[in-house]
């Protein structure tokens, strides 16, 4: 399930920037409302925006956790509004219960459900298009999720070619996948 499915439809979007100690972060929330009133204060705008929006988007590397541990500021802002928080991520290497588990050991249960990852919804979206056979290179755990969701993986004459963070990429896999 995408973010853009969890969420509902009829919200607009609205993106706003807070201040924490170790700089500036994004969230991406969706306001109900078709606008919203201007005359307060920056900050207090930023408060209520999240506060009226249906779901907020967190981004999670640099925003919600700095090397996979959770910044505290952050930490607050997800248990406060809980029930409406998605993490999203580019990452391509971990799975949502790896970011679940860590965003647990905080004492934060935002389930696996609303944690959203780029490598994980391609990987979905590549099972979803049928049996194809797939030149996968990749972490262990993205590559037996592949395997675990029917994807044939493939060493040579692939129909697809997936590229994710991989820390044992070599020109020799370059070399395969491009010919």
């Amino acid at each position: 399930m995408c973010p853009d499915r969890w969420l509902n439809e009829k919200y607009s979007y609205l993106h706003v920037k807070i201040m924490n100690v170790r700089g500036a972060f994004s969230l991406y929330a969706w306001e109900r409302a078709p606008s919203v009133e201007l005359a307060a204060s920056p900050k207090l705008l930023e408060h209520h925006l999240i506060d009226i929006a249906g779901g907020v988007l967190m981004d999670w590397d640099g925003c919600v956790a700095v090397n996979n541990r959770v910044i505290a500021s952050a930490g607050r802002l997800i248990a406060r509004h809980l029930g409406r928080v998605a993490i999203i991520s580019n990452n391509s290497t971990h799975l949502a219960e790896d970011f679940a588990a860590i965003l647990a050991s905080s004492g934060l249960a935002v389930p696996v459900e609303r944690i959203f990852l780029a490598g994980v919804e391609t990987i979905r979206a590549v099972a979803a298009r049928g049996d194809q056979r797939v030149m996968l290179f990749g972490s262990a755990k993205v590559r037996r999720l592949a395997r675990d969701m029917g994807i044939i993986l493939v060493r040579d004459a692939p129909d697809i070619v997936l590229l994710m963070r991989d820390a044992c990429f070599t020109y020799a896999k370059l070399e395969r996948a491009a010919n």
